[in-house]
C-alpha cells in the first residue's frame, strides 16, 4: 500500500490501525538505538538509513534489514511470518512481529 505521504506521522496516519501501532513501536525501538538516524520516507515507507525500512503492504507488514545476512542468522526467530525473503520479512498478523528480535538485531548493529 504505497501512500504519498511525505512523513512518517504523516504516513502512521494513513495506513490501518493495527499496522500504525506496530510501525511506531518499531519506530521508537529505532530512535531509542540510534537517536541520529536519519528517518526518510522513500518508495512509499519509513526508511531508516543505512540499517532498515518497514511498510504497510496491501497483504502485509513487511520489515527490511538492509544487511541480509541478519535475516539468516535470525531466521528462526521470526516465528509465524507469513515469507521471509533475502532482506525482508513479511508478516500478515501486524501484531506477531517479534520486537524481541528486531531489538536484538538493533543492539547488535549499534555495536
Amino acid at each position: 500500500m504505497k501512500t504519498e505521504a511525505i512523513t512518517v506521522d504523516e504516513y502512521l496516519t494513513m495506513i490501518p490501525e493495527d499496522r500504525a501501532q506496530v510501525i511506531a513501536r518499531v519506530r521508537s525501538m529505532i530512535q531509542k538505538y540510534f537517536p541520529d538516524i536519519e528517518e526518510t520516507m522513500e518508495y512509499g515507507m519509513p526508511t531508516y538509513k543505512p540499517f532498515c525500512a518497514i511498510a504497510s503492504q496491501q497483504k502485509y507488514l513487511t520489515f527490511y534489514i538492509f544487511d541480509g545476512r541478519k535475516i539468516e542468522k535470525y531466521r528462526d526467530s521470526f516465528v509465524n511470518a507469513s515469507s521471509i525473503g533475502r532482506s525482508c520479512i513479511r508478516y500478515t498478523h501486524p501484531e506477531e512481529l517479534p520486537l524481541n528480535v528486531l531489538e536484538e538485531i538493533f543492539e547488535e548493529l549499534k555495536s
